[in-house]
């Protein structure tokens, strides 16, 4: 017996454009979230003196950090809406990756790093579920099964396009053009 499907996405432009809009922010959120550090943490460590293995560690303090700000963050989302989320941590997140560039102290690095992870993580999966759900509400699954390609294509194109600005323009230069694109994406929502 054949069993009914509606798997057929015969989405609108401003439906694509909300899956291509949470699609790259997953993409900047793995970024800088999961695959940056691969490079940064030697590169912070190396630069600043710092053992790697303790630096390293620090992702640790930062992801448990954001379970918390995750609840903080679902709250805001209920309370003021998925785009007022989106806004204030993709904006939060841009200033912090862009800041965490500069930092001379650990304890700097502990609380840029958590700030990232924090916003981040919030924009990605608090903020983008919540719009995805808004404005797919029969078709949900396959909208977020498109988005979630973001993830995927991070871990392909993110840290050899930073590894090269940091080349380029230095490790202050490649995380700052990287928060800027952050902003440019809470400015696009």
């Amino acid at each position: 017996m054949k069993q009914p499907t509606n798997t057929k996405s015969h989405f609108s432009l401003k439906h694509w454009w909300v899956i291509i809009f949470c699609g790259i922010t997953l993409l900047l959120y793995n970024g800088c979230v999961s695959d940056a550090p691969n490079i940064l943490v030697n590169m912070f460590a190396t630069s600043r003196g710092w053992e790697y293995g303790t630096v390293l560690g620090y992702a640790t303090i930062a992801g448990f950090a954001a379970i918390i700000g995750q609840f903080f963050f679902g709250w805001v989302c209920s309370k003021k809406g998925a785009k007022f989320t989106y806004i204030v941590c993709l904006s939060g997140a841009g200033i912090s990756f862009a800041a965490w560039s500069f930092v001379q102290t650990k304890v700097l690095y502990i609380l840029l790093l958590t700030c990232v992870t924090i916003f981040a993580s919030s924009f990605a999966y608090i903020a983008g579920g919540a719009l995805v759900a808004n404005w797919f509400p029969k078709k949900k699954g396959l909208a977020m099964g498109y988005t979630t390609m973001g993830n995927n294509l991070s871990s392909a194109i993110f840290c050899p396009i930073l590894s090269w600005m940091i080349g380029f323009m230095g490790m202050s230069g490649g995380m700052t053009v990287v928060g800027v694109i952050l902003i440019v994406m809470a400015v696009l929502c």
